[in-house]
This record gives C-alpha cells, structure tokens and sequence, in this order.
C-alpha cells in the first residue's frame, strides 16, 4: 500500500480513534453519538473518491460509495429503536449494492454446505425473537438475512474459483467480517444479551467495510491486465 493510499486512510483512522475512545453506549442515542458512528463509514466514502474518482475505469467505485452511504444512513437508524426498521432497509439496499459490485457468478456448492447449517442456527436461536417485533420489522430481518448470506457465498465461491487477487481476498473478508457483525448484533438484541456486544459488532462491522472499500485500489488494475 503506497504513502499516498495511507494519507487518503487517515480520516478513517482517526474517525475509528474518536469512535472507541468516546465510546458512547449505543443505549443512549444522541446527534453527536450518530455523527461519531458514522464518520468511519463517511471517511471509507471519501476515500473511494480521493482514489481515482468516478471514471468509465473506476465504475467500483461508484459502487462501493453508494452501498457506503446507504450503510451510514442504516447506521444512523439503528442507533435510534424507533428507526431500527429503516436501519435494516438501508442495510439491505447496501448489500444488493455490494452484490452487483463483486458481480456475479455461479455459486460454490462446497462453501454452501457451510454457510447453510451456520445461517440456519442463527435464524433458528433469533426466530422467536424477531417474531415477537412488528411484523413489517420481522418481515424485514428475515428477507435481510439471505441477502447478506447470498453475499458471502458468492464472495467466497468467487475467492475459491478463481486465482485469488486483492479484489476477491478483501471482498471475501469484507463479507465475513459482515456476517459476524451481524450475527452477533442479531443474537444480542433477538436472542440473549451478549459481552461486548457493542465493541464486537462494531469492531467487526469496521472491519468489513474497510475490506470492502479497499477492493477499490486493486479493480482498475485487474481490467487493465484484462484488456491487454
């Protein structure tokens, strides 16, 4: 990673610094709380267009800042019980974005084999629990979870098919990284109440959009190699 990429990740960086050392409990929302947990993902934005912009050779990355944004706002919701709905809405249009952003391709049936009792046991311990919410919000959760479920498969089917590069090795930790978020997030509120929920969803979640947002610096160079 050249200096020049380092410097345009220093607004991340010190958004994650401000996150964890204020660490505000997400129990209480406030305008400074959501501003705090959304500067991160703004940051991982502005990034996607300090790194080239949007051209007809960087078409990712108008991807990537979209879905970006779309999760910001789904961060803002969460932080707020009474928008928690519209929270999981955002985070679905985000991951269609992230779908079409790694492109598509015929799924792996290995990686299916594991990611199917996982996705089963985890909808299996928070069903009741998403149940007992209001049925728009319970309709949501649960047409949410095979989306992000379908990302992983066929960001994985994609690693494992195909010569591994930086793009498909940081969208495959990005994916991952989303799911344990998720699940975790998910078994805390639906299921039980888990230790460090907050630090582990979040630190996880940052991770993952991070790895995403880095499948930028590789992609313009792949379809270069491509053409020639």
């Amino acid at each position: 990673m050249s200096i020049s990429t380092t410097l345009k990740l220093i607004p991340f960086i010190a958004s994650i610094g401000l996150y964890f050392t204020q660490f505000i409990p997400e129990h209480i929302p406030s305008l400074w709380a959501t501003i705090v947990k959304c500067l991160p993902i703004l940051s991982l934005a502005l990034f996607t267009v300090l790194h080239e912009g949007f051209t007809s050779k960087t078409k990712l990355n108008r991807k990537i800042f979209t879905a970006l944004l779309f999760s910001c706002v789904g961060d803002a919701c969460l932080l707020w019980p009474e928008y928690f709905l519209h929270g999981v809405v955002a985070f679905g249009v985000a991951q269609i974005i992230f779908i079409v952003a790694a492109g598509f391709e015929s799924l792996n049936m290995k990686i299916g084999l594991v990611l199917f009792p996982y996705a089963n046991t985890v909808l299996y311990l928070v069903g009741p629990g998403v149940m007992s919410e209001p049925p728009l919000l319970a309709a949501s959760v649960f047409l949410y979870s095979p989306i992000l479920f379908g990302r992983v498969w066929l960001t994985w089917s994609k690693l494992f098919r195909n010569s591994p590069n930086w793009t498909t090795i940081f969208g495959a930790i990005g994916s991952f990284a989303f799911l344990v978020s998720d699940s975790y997030l998910s078994l805390n509120r639906f299921y039980v109440p888990l230790p460090y929920h907050q630090e582990i969803v979040m630190l996880t979640y940052y991770l993952a959009q991070s790895a995403v947002a880095l499948t930028v610096l590789y992609q313009p160079t792949d379809k270069i190699k491509k053409r020639k």
